[in-house]
Formats: structure tokens, sequence, C-alpha cells
């Protein structure tokens, strides 16, 4: 433990960084747990599927996306290796080439919303959804919204999309910034919303998703 939070943050800030790692390592080891529980109680007795999707921000510059990259794909394998979710049923928009990656399109908020629009078709009640944004984000003081090309979504253009999402099991992750603010218009009966900030707190790039891969990447998981 602590050779990671000396490797993710400087003395200053380790303090936070041991607590941080110990709250993401007891969510992770829970979730996992629940998680591959639910899905051999699904797979026996109604032959749910799990789906999960990370929606990747603006970087803003080339060292964040970089960064952006090697968080994802920590995420990616994770969820198709230690979690056996099929890889076709892992979605990551925008969508990774080996040919061009920097080629692809950039997230927009119609792709998020058509993308949750064409999960609602194929969810059924007996499956599970795990949702990971990936970003930046700001409040005017009015609405939060996340970063994307184009117009960005606000935290109610989240809420809505996801309103009529109905399965087993849904759990997100939001990491950008400011993603505290989005807790309340996606928060339902039953589903799991994790935010790295507070409402009003760090409006700032945040820590969370890289210390999340780092753990993913660890043997406890």
């Amino acid at each position: 433990m602590m050779l990671l939070a000396r490797k993710l943050w400087p003395s200053r800030n380790r303090r936070r960084g041991i607590a941080w790692l110990l709250v993401i390592v007891v969510l992770v080891v829970n979730l996992n747990v629940a998680s591959r529980s639910l899905a051999q109680q699904a797979d026996e007795t109604t032959g749910g599927q799990r789906w999960a999707v990370i929606f990747v921000g603006l970087p803003g510059d080339d060292a964040h996306a970089d960064l952006f990259r090697e968080t994802a794909d920590a995420w990616q394998t994770w969820l198709t290796e230690s979690l056996k979710i099929p890889n076709e049923q892992v979605l990551r928009l925008p969508r990774r080439t080996q040919e061009n990656e920097a080629a692809a399109p950039a997230l927009t908020a119609e792709t998020i919303r058509s993308t949750v629009a064409d999960l609602n078709q194929k969810l059924k009640p007996n499956d599970s959804l795990w949702i990971f944004t990936l970003g930046h984000g700001n409040y005017d003081g009015k609405q939060a919204w996340f970063h994307l090309a184009g117009k960005d979504p606000s935290a109610e253009d989240f809420g809505r999309w996801f309103s009529e999402v109905r399965c087993r099991e849904q759990v997100m992750w939001l990491t950008q910034s400011n993603s505290g603010w989005f807790v309340k218009p996606l928060s339902r009966p039953g589903r799991i919303v994790i935010a790295a900030t507070a409402a009003d707190d760090e409006s700032n790039e945040t820590e969370f998703p890289h210390a999340l891969a780092t753990v993913l990447q660890s043997p406890t998981t």
C-alpha cells in the first residue's frame, strides 16, 4: 500500500493517497465478489448477461491522452479478464483502433445518448450494467458538465439518459472532476453510483481513476 502511494502521490499528499487507496481497494474487492456471485447466479438460473461501457472524454493535451488511454486499458483488461465479461459486451467510446488511434472521432453527447438508448433495447431484467466515465468536468454554479467534443452533456442529461435503464445490477464509476454533482440525478433504488468527488469539491483533475487503475492491476483484484 505504501509503495503504491509513493508511486501515485508526492509526500505532501501521501496520507490522502493512502486513504483513497484503502477506499478503492475495499470498493473493488466487495464489488468483485458481489459481481461474480450475482453473475454466477444469473448464469445458472436466468442466463443474464453482463455489459460495461467506458466513456472517455476529451483529454485536453497529449500527456492526458496517454494517461487516459493507459487508465482505460487497465479498466478494460480488468472487466474482460478478471470479471470475465465478454469482449463484445465491453464497449469503449470513443472506439480504440490499433491502426490509427489518433484518427478516432472524439466522444460526443449524442454518442452517449444513442449508446444508452441502444443498451436499453438490449438489456434484460436479469442483466447487469457497469458504467465508467473518464475525463474532465466543471461546475458553472448552475450545472455540472462532462467535457466532450461539441456540446458538453450535463449531470441532468446523464440522469435523463439513464432513467429508463432497467436491469438487475447497475454500477456507475464517475471519475471526472466535479463528478459528485452527477450522483443525485443518476441515483435510483438499487443502483450503485460511485463518484470521485463530493458535489462541491475537486474542480481540477481527480486522482481517483488512475488510483483505481493501479488497484485493479494488483494481485488482490
